[in-house]
């Protein structure tokens, strides 16, 4: 354990560390030993339900000590003569996360624990015997933190409507009968409430305000007791206390009852071991009795009645006679979602005396305990029937001196205790706490003294990790409000407040304070215990609710904040990520990272270990990045295998890799497998038996089909030119296009059971062949006189007779060859094939597909002087000739081939469409070149040779349809001028040629949207690596140009009107929308509605239109009015408000409208709807850089303290950055964190007056305030200025001269060269020791 010191020396605060040495009990120092053991972070968990990790501490005098190896043992007794684990010695320099695997445990047992430790040179004594007891095992006998196999039934004594509404106790009661002797007992117990354990009449345990407050009906913490000094021979008696609590009731922003549930409950299992060796158990039954408790009323905000007329004396006793006793009601509850607790469980852990009583100068009775605390207070006083205590708890006292209650609102916080007898009592409250320093003395018999009154202090039992002391009075303080700010607000769930009627676990207070509270104590089963609630909370798609656990859930009306969004608010939604990397940064434990990640083992991105080394240049070693990955958790590589096993090898021998490393991932591997059932012996698992014909059935055909129809879009339809005249014969239509024929399989779209093209599907349906030509040309390549053909094995050879290749172009200069031989395609092989043929990089024709990561079948053809060609591979290495056939795969020079066109396509498609009463056109892409992954389009139009060919096609027979197979835009200028009709398709789906043939012919209509916008042409778009959509005005809702086509777009083969539209509000968080659509046409066919809001005023740049919520209304008939009625949330219309730092729906007026299209209004109306107003900035906290208004040449990149850094993107011209409503007022200084390593300037401007700048950088700027340096000193400065690197410094501008104004401000930074930014804020006073305005050295 390390403490650190601050003391005086020569005037000067220094800090010294001090360690704490070991000492035997003999005196002699100088030794190794092992001080402490811990199991989970705990030294002594009761209640685990899994096998826990373990670490030791370990001590020594000297330096520089590292661990060697440990020896483990857990055992059933105290001797270790009976143990279930001993991992010998074991090489490792591991003494933390250590696991006991292939141990097995027992329920209700207590094991016990020791290890020893050796440096090389020196070993260990055992260590003191540390222990665990064990909860329940699951129902199957696992040990995983999962659910118990519980068994004991919930018992209440709330047995009518009566106590929905109220905030009584009760009782409930049992007895059993003992009549062996007890060898050990342990009890399991739980409550929907608070409750108190009572066995023969006594408390059993510390634990308050137990079970805690959870997630109640996702997660319910149960409580593990050792209750074998509790028990006796003969009749017992069993019972609990039981109180509203958080769990029914007043609780939330909304101050609901009954937020989990209307009825407190409690169960028990007893397990019991004899020392026969037999075991037996007792539960909750019906036999077991309920009544009222003296606690007439308790409330978590507002405290605590107590009446003790209503005592029953001897209550959880066996012999007890007395009380109102009635039947329990059995209460169901899911016990799959409960979880045993083993520590951080609540408990007094402070008590404070009071410091004095005293008058305020209105007149009231006061006591001072001199410290803000979360607790109860403990009071003694004589008294006789019917006289009564009352305090009221609270926390400050006004400026006069007078008690202060306005910041507890509606929080009462009351204790109240009321005598049945003449006596002496000492009570305190059971199932409340308050937040507070003060009580206020309403009623007390006879005088009070400061020594009656005791706080006790409520929080989580955590560990001290440490302690501050020093000279400087403020920054004790200040370490001492942190700690007490912790302790009053880690009350079972990490609170914002102790007092009022709030005490919720704020997500983002959480996170804030996680790294902090982790330093000051051990917080490790606090919050894994809260991060379980967290995760059973998130929304199906992973939203964070505002608050854990989520009490508000459902319910946004009565609370201005939960109006807003109920979920997922930037910050607070980031405690499920950074609150649990937080917990690996502080204790290195990989377990919570993906419990709370979701994830059972990790499996790497394809190639992603080796392009740490070959990319990335992060590590120089193989070796290095397996070792470093697997340490850091992740458990399978999708890289190389031959890479990875001589990798992981290495890094073993290098001693950078443990085998338990490589156990660990093996282990979580093994667990996923045997989870999916891949070592299940044959015919136990169903999955085993699923083969193709179970994945390709009727019934998955037909979903395929169905998907495939309702993708296709209509997107022109002049005359009535689809669908297709029913009495057009087969030999009447000819289908001519590169796609006719074709199906290309998509990366992401697995493989496909059967295809079907477009030329199949249209054959299968008029049931005769139709005319196709596909307008590629056929080509064939000659070589010094010398053919070029496929040999035997596939490789490129020279050849008297070449081979005839169709020639594909996809456009961007890129050419597939596929051989009209062999029907395979010519490609550059990427790597070897373990010794045959094709070699890496040698030109082969021996892929049916082009298809790959890498498509090594893309070839560019660049023409040379004298008409021959040279031919490049997918990464532009020229082909060149060896004397194994043709290669391409080095910086060479090419070799010159003749590419001969044998056979014109687009003059046979010409041929083929002559006479024909219909052509359809099939154009379109391959979705693997050219826009994929790994590669960006450079363009929107379609292929060259494709719009040569539609040209063509459409001169010779004007009554062509343009048949579209895309996944992507094109800028159809010529086909929207030349053709009558286009229909697209997406490509990828088995059934994507039969879909489309139905289409055409009118057996189904088409009714799909456009998902993206299709613009009139490339020119209309920022650049592709320009990612600002609102300044680059990307999508739909910021382009305000004219489109080809808008997003949502789609046609049918009939009309809709839409009509009796209505738009209200409800609770003003819902818009309620209703219209009924009308088939207006002949055809029956599906609509797709559409919603769309806008803004009509804002003060940001809002989207011009935005999709609120779409329906498909399916197969409306021709004069059928279907009715449509949707509900979206307004916080649809959200934007985040760079001011306030948070998602808002911006109070206003809205329209809201439907149509078929975001261009299409055809209904709409307004609607005001209330919601947040943009406030202004309050520049004196810290203000991050990117949270400006406007900018303009500027870039986000890292920066610091968890900001994002903003920086000059084109350094020959100036950047700058606007901050709108900026409060300026008492503003003295503005100081900005920049960062500058070759030097540039910022500017700041105050409502277009210039305030001042800075010029210089930030690796040589020094602040000085001494006389001008002598030559030594500028000497010495160059020295220093050698080693330098470039830091963050704040730099300071005064605003003494800046514009008065009534209102907010406007600041614009002007930063020109290399300068980046992080954060803003203005201070009231001049500060002093940073760079002030000017220039640096």
């Amino acid at each position: 354990m390390l403490f650190c010191e601050v003391c005086d020396h020569e005037g000067t605060e220094q800090l010294r560390y001090t360690k704490e040495i070991y000492v035997r009990k003999d005196g002699l120092k100088q030794m190794l030993a092992i001080k402490k053991i811990y199991m989970d972070y705990e030294t002594a968990p009761v209640g685990v339900s899994h096998m826990p990790q373990f670490a030791w501490e370990l001590v020594s005098d000297k330096k520089n000590v590292k661990q060697k190896s440990y020896e483990l043992q857990i055992a059933k007794d105290a001797d270790f003569t009976d143990l279930i684990y001993n991992s010998g010695k074991t090489e490792s320099e591991e003494s933390a996360h250590v696991y006991a695997e292939d141990a097995s445990l027992e329920s209700g047992k207590r094991y016990f624990v020791r290890a020893k430790a050796s440096d090389g040179q020196e070993e260990t004594d055992w260590s003191e015997t540390a222990s665990f007891v064990t909860a329940l095992a699951g129902k199957n006998g696992e040990w995983e933190e999962g659910a118990p196999a519980w068994k004991a039934p919930f018992v209440s004594a709330e047995t009518d409507d009566s106590y929905k509404n109220v905030s009584k106790g009760t009782y409930v009661r049992g007895t059993f009968e003992i009549k062996k002797d007890i060898k050990e007992a342990y009890a399991f117990t739980t409550a929907l409430g608070l409750y108190q354990f009572y066995l023969n009449g006594k408390k059993v345990g510390e634990d308050e305000m137990t079970p805690g407050w959870t997630s109640y009906r996702r997660h319910l913490l149960y409580q593990t007791y050792d209750v074998t000094e509790y028990l006796q021979k003969g009749i017992n008696g069993a019972g609990a206390m039981l109180a509203p609590g958080w769990y029914k009731g007043v609780m939330g922003l909304t101050k609901a009852r009954n937020n989990y549930g209307d009825q407190t409950a409690f169960t028990m299992e007893l397990l019991i071991r004899y020392t026969d060796g037999t075991t037996e158990s007792v539960y909750t039954d019906p036999s077991w009795k309920g009544c009222d408790s003296p606690v007439i009323f308790a409330e978590i905000y507002d405290g605590e009645t107590y009446d003790a007329a209503l005592e029953i004396p001897d209550w959880s006793k066996a012999e007890t006679t007395k009380g109102d006793w009635k039947p329990v009601q059995l209460v169901f509850f899911d016990t799959q979602v409960m979880r045993a607790q083993y520590a951080a469980k609540v408990r007094v852990m402070d008590r404070i005396p009071a410091k004095r009583i005293f008058k305020t100068p209105a007149g009231d009775t006061v006591i001072d305990f001199g410290q803000n605390m979360a607790g109860r207070i403990e009071v003694t006083a004589a008294g006789k029937p019917g006289d009564v205590i009352e305090l009221h708890c609270f926390e400050v006292l006004d400026k006069d001196g007078n008690v202060y209650l306005d910041n507890l609102r509606a929080a009462k916080a009351t204790m109240k205790y009321t005598f049945a007898r003449e006596e002496t009592v000492t009570w305190h409250p059971t199932f409340t706490y308050m937040g507070f320093q003060y009580a206020l003395i309403v009623s007390y018999p006879g005088e009070p003294k400061a020594e009656n009154f005791t706080a006790c202090t409520l929080h989580s039992n955590m560990a001290s990790n440490g302690s501050l002391e020093c000279s400087n009075p403020l920054l004790n303080q200040l370490h001492h409000n942190f700690l007490w700010g912790l302790k009053s607000n880690f009350l079972d769930v990490p609170t914002d407040c102790p007092q009022r009627d709030e005490r919720l676990g704020w997500t983002g207070d959480a996170q804030i304070f996680c790294r902090t509270a982790t330093y000051l104590m051990n917080t490790y089963t606090f919050y894994k215990k809260w991060l379980h609630d967290l995760e059973v909370d998130q929304t199906p798609e992973g939203g964070v609710p505002h608050v854990v656990p989520n009490i508000e859930e459902g319910r946004t009306d009565g609370n201005w904040l939960l109006r807003q969004g109920p979920h997922s608010a930037a910050a607070w939604a980031d405690a499920a990520i950074i609150n649990p990397w937080t917990m690996y940064l502080m204790y290195g434990d990989k377990d919570i990272l993906k419990k709370q990640y979701g994830l059972r083992h990790v499996v790497s991105d394809g190639g992603a270990m080796g392009l740490v080394v070959n990319l990335h240049h992060y590590l120089g070693q193989h070796a290095e990045t397996i070792a470093t990955a697997l340490k850091a958790g992740v458990d399978a590589m999708s890289d190389d295998p031959r890479m990875v096993e001589q990798a992981a090898r290495e890094a073993y021998e290098l001693g950078i890799l443990k085998e338990e490393d490589m156990d660990r991932s093996i282990r979580c591997m093994m667990e996923t497998k045997l989870r999916l059932g891949v070592y299940d012996r044959e015919n136990l698992n169903p999955y085993d038996r699923v083969t193709e014909d179970d994945i390709d059935s009727p019934k998955a055909r037909e979903i395929c089909k169905e998907l495939s129809r309702e993708s296709i879009v209509l997107l022109k339809n002049e005359n009535g030119a689809l669908p297709l005249d029913k009495a057009l014969k087969a030999e009447d239509i000819a289908i001519v296009g590169p796609l006719g024929d074709a199906w290309y399989q998509d990366w992401y779209g697995g493989t496909a059971p059967y295809r079907t093209t477009f030329l199949q599907g249209m054959e299968v349906l008029k049931q005769e062949n139709i005319t196709f030509a596909d307008g590629l040309d056929r080509v064939v390549f000659r070589c010094d006189g010398k053919g070029l053909a496929v040999a035997e094995d596939g490789t490129l050879q020279m050849a008297d007779e070449p081979d005839v290749f169709i020639k594909e172009y996809w456009g961007e200069g890129s050419y597939t060859f596929k051989s009209v031989r062999t029907g395979k395609y010519l490609g550059a092989r990427l790597s070897e094939s373990q010794g045959e043929k094709p070699k890496m990089g040698q030109i082969a024709a021996d892929r049916e597909e082009a298809f790959d990561w890498f498509v090594m079948e893309i070839f560019h053809v660049e023409s040379q002087e004298d008409g021959s060609v040279v031919l490049t591979n997918r990464f532009h290495y020229p082909v060149y000739r060896d004397v194994e056939g043709f290669f391409s795969f080095e910086q060479t020079e090419g070799i010159p081939i003749t590419m001969e066109v044998v056979e014109n396509g687009i003059e046979k498609a010409v041929a083929a469409v002559r006479g024909k009463k219909q052509v359809l056109l099939a154009l379109g892409c391959n979705s693997v070149i050219n826009a994929k992954e790994e590669i960006d389009r450079n363009t929107l139009e379609l292929p060259e040779e494709q719009e040569m060919l539609l040209d063509r096609i459409a001169e010779v027979n004007p009554n062509t349809v343009l048949v579209l197979f895309t996944n992507y835009p094109y800028t159809l200028q010529k086909a929207m001028e030349k053709l009558p009709a286009i229909i697209m398709s997406a490509t990828g789906s088995q059934d994507m040629g039969s879909a489309m043939a139905e289409a055409v012919l009118g057996i189904y209509a088409p009714a799909g949207r456009l998902n993206m916008t299709w613009y009139e042409s490339i020119d209309q778009l920022p650049d592709i690596d320009d990612y600002d959509i609102i300044k680059g005005k990307r999508t739909y809702r910021y382009f305000d140009g004219k489109v080809l086509y808008p997003f949502g777009y789609g046609l049918t083969y009939t009309t809709f009107a839409y009509e009796n539209y209505k738009v209200s509000l409800k609770d003003d968080r819902l818009l309620q929308i209703s219209l009924d659509v009308r088939n207006t046409g002949d055809t029956a066919s599906d609509e797709v509605v559409q919603i769309y809001g806008s803004a009509l005023e804002s003060c940001v740049k809002k989207p011009i239109c935005q999709l609120l919520d779409f329906v498909r209304v399916k197969n409306i008939a021709p004069g059928e009015t279907r009715h449509v009625a949707l509900e979206i949330p307004v916080e649809e219309l959200r934007f985040y408000d760079v001011i306030s730092r948070r998602l808002m729906v911006e109070e206003g007026t809205y329209e809201i409208y439907a149509g078929a299209s975001c261009k299409d209004k055809a209904v709409s109306t307004e609607i005001f709807i209330p919601g947040g107003k943009r406030g202004v900035r309050d520049l004196s906290a810290f203000t991050a850089a990117d949270h400006y208004d406007d900018y303009e040449n500027m870039y986000l990149t890292e920066g610091h303290f968890n900001f994002k850094a903003v920086r000059v993107q084109d350094e020959t011209k100036e950047g700058v950055l606007v901050y709108r409503d900026c409060d300026l007022s008492d503003a003295a200084v503005l100081a900005l964190h920049v960062k500058s390593e070759r030097g540039g300037s910022v500017e700041a401007f105050v409502d277009g007056v210039s305030m001042g700048s800075f010029t210089g950088d930030t690796r040589t700027c020094e602040f000085r305030s001494a006389p001008k340096l002598d030559r030594y000193a500028e000497k010495e400065i160059k020295e220093r200025n050698r080693y330098r690197e470039p830091i963050y410094e704040d730099v300071e501008i005064s605003l003494a001269d800046r514009p008065q104004t009534d209102g907010a401000s406007e600041i614009r930074l002007v930063l020109k060269g290399d300068m980046r930014i992080c954060y803003l804020r203005v201070l009231k006073n001049k500060s002093t020791g940073k760079i002030q305005m000017g220039v640096a050295n």
